[in-house]
């Protein structure tokens, strides 16, 4: 099974975000992995059973629904947030 390195996942671990947007595929073990260990404030990517407990906003699409649509769907979402919740 591939695993992140070490010194990646404790440099990226670390770091601050706002958000992290997952645009990996159902299968990519790795990233959802970082995505757990990640101390963004806010997390979004395609529904999985092993990251229901990971992502704040889960979008539940088709096994085999490409990147570019995900993210589709994720800026969609996001815009309705964030509409919902300024002034403006």
């Amino acid at each position: 099974m591939l695993k992140p390195k070490r010194d990646f996942l404790k440099d990226f671990t670390t770091r601050e975000f706002d958000i992290l947007i997952d645009l990996s595929s159902h299968q990519a073990h790795p990233m959802k992995f970082i995505a757990a260990r990640s101390g963004a404030m806010f997390k979004t990517g395609a529904a999985h059973p092993d990251t229901e407990d990971v992502y704040d906003l889960i979008m539940q699409v088709e096994e085999n629904c490409p990147a570019a649509e995900l993210a589709r769907h994720i800026i969609h979402y996001l815009k309705i947030i964030k509409t919902k919740n300024t002034d403006a």
